[in-house]
């Protein structure tokens, strides 16, 4: 029923819990201070699905060592994740501390530095592409000490935007920045430079609230997670014993993940196409896949979702188009209905257990959009229904804002996508976070630990 994975289970000891609290086990490996006679290894072991993109991730070593018995008891260290998404570039560089004493590790800090477009604006400049990653490399250079800098791994993972571009170019501006990344003073890892598979996403996702949250002591507990990017979106949870998820759920939807020295059954899944920004294209009725206008379609879109006396630009995949309401636009019906085309048309799986009565965190556009539309504090997040997206949406599409052209389109197909893709009731609650403990929710943290 599960994709099994048979490696040993593991734990991390977090400083936001102050107890066993992540999905590692630093556990001493006797044998080997015994033969070398200089500490012992400590082996972590964060063990995720391969994706199921039309790149799937490579598999990577996941062994760390800690020194001990030294005079410094702790180690400052870190580690940097770039964020390659369809809308833009992001920067992530985490410092921790190891405790060598008590095989403890803490997270202690992060940057966190964007730039826009996204690598897959670049299809047809590689170079360039590469080159737009040069300003947060610095800003890397200037938050982690200069004699860290050649122990501190770097890794960039491209997700949704990089999947939508033909495979040739895609390779093309993988292969630049890779060569860009090696030329920086940071270490380079193994596969330094990925497009990483839409499973492995909605897990690192996953785990990053969950961790902050110091939910991972106690399985129950964990929330799921609905991730929406630019290119695509992921939801991850665990289904509950006795639920029908494990029955019904496509099996490709389904799998087992060892955390807390369990084996851990998660349902995750990414639709690609269902990203925000794709889906945009999609209500424009374009299709995202589309690698520039043509004769028959020209650079101009229309539709009821914009404002009739709006006219505003817009870029999506490095071609630039212009925007424009209808005759019939301020009509959230209308926009809502072309919404839910989109949602229907990629055909979502629902699991039952979902609807009604389970703790989901939305992340990424959803709180952005959310924000967007003074429904939650920008920097403490909040508390929103379903009901709360769609009285937002209808009240903006008939009201549009000049200054935010898409915010009717954008909460008509949340709306959607909660409603009539995995079908959740008008007053179930979601969390929405920008950050947790000072610490960015974003999958990146997720896919930090395997470096350490």
């Amino acid at each position: 029923m599960f994709k099994n994975y048979t490696k040993p289970t593991f734990h991390v000891y977090s400083s936001f819990t102050n107890k066993k609290g992540g999905i590692m086990d630093f556990v001493k490996n006797s044998r080997f201070v015994l033969v070398v006679s200089l500490g012992f290894l400590v082996i972590v072991g964060y063990y995720m699905v391969r994706g199921s993109g039309p790149y799937d991730p490579v598999k990577v070593s996941l062994d760390a060592s800690m020194p001990v018995g030294v005079a410094n008891a702790t180690r400052t260290m870190y580690v940097i994740m770039f964020d390659a998404g369809s809308t833009g570039s992001r920067i992530h560089a985490y410092e921790f501390v190891k405790d060598n004493v008590n095989n403890k590790i803490d997270l202690k800090d992060e940057l966190f530095e964007h730039v826009k477009p996204g690598l897959s604006s670049y299809a047809d400049d590689a170079k360039a592409g590469a080159e737009s990653l040069r300003t947060l490399v610095e800003k890397a250079k200037k938050y982690i000490p200069q004699d860290q800098w050649a122990s501190t791994p770097q890794a960039l993972k491209a997700t949704a935007g990089l999947r939508l571009l033909e495979k040739h170019k895609a390779d093309n501006i993988l292969n630049e920045v890779r060569d860009f990344m090696r030329r920086q003073p940071f270490q380079s890892v193994e596969n330094v430079v990925e497009i990483m598979g839409g499973t492995d996403e909605g897990v690192y996702s996953w785990f990053t609230i969950n961790f902050l949250k110091g939910h991972l002591a106690n399985i129950a507990t964990t929330a799921g997670v609905i991730d929406l990017g630019g290119g695509s979106v992921q939801v991850t949870f665990i289904p509950r014993e006795g639920s029908d998820t494990k029955k019904t759920a496509p099996k490709s939807h389904l799998h087992r993940v060892p955390v807390m020295k369990r084996d851990v059954d998660l349902y995750t899944h990414s639709y690609l196409g269902l990203g925000l920004m794709s889906a945009r294209m999609q209500i424009f009725g374009r299709d995202p896949d589309a690698k520039s206008p043509t004769q028959s379609t020209s650079n101009e879109l229309h539709s009821p979702c914009i404002a009739p006396a709006i006219e505003t630009e817009w870029e999506f995949q490095g071609n630039k188009f212009t925007v424009r309401g209808t005759d019939d636009s301020n009509s959230f019906e209308l926009c809502y209905k072309a919404a839910r085309a989109v949602v229907v048309k990629h055909k979502v799986f629902s699991p039952v257990e979902i609807r009604k009565d389970r703790p989901f965190n939305l992340i990424s556009y959803f709180f952005d959009k959310a924000a967007d539309a003074g429904l939650i504090d920008e920097e403490k997040g909040g508390h929103l229904t379903l009901e709360d997206f769609s009285k937002a949406a209808a009240k903006l599409c008939a009201n549009h804002d000049a200054k935010r052209p898409f915010l009717c389109m954008d909460l008509s197909y949340i709306t959607a996508l909660l409603r009539d893709g995995w079908r959740f009731e008008e007053r179930t609650q979601f969390s929405l976070e920008k950050k947790i403990k000072g610490i960015e929710t974003a999958w990146t943290l997720g896919a930090a630990y395997q470096l350490l």
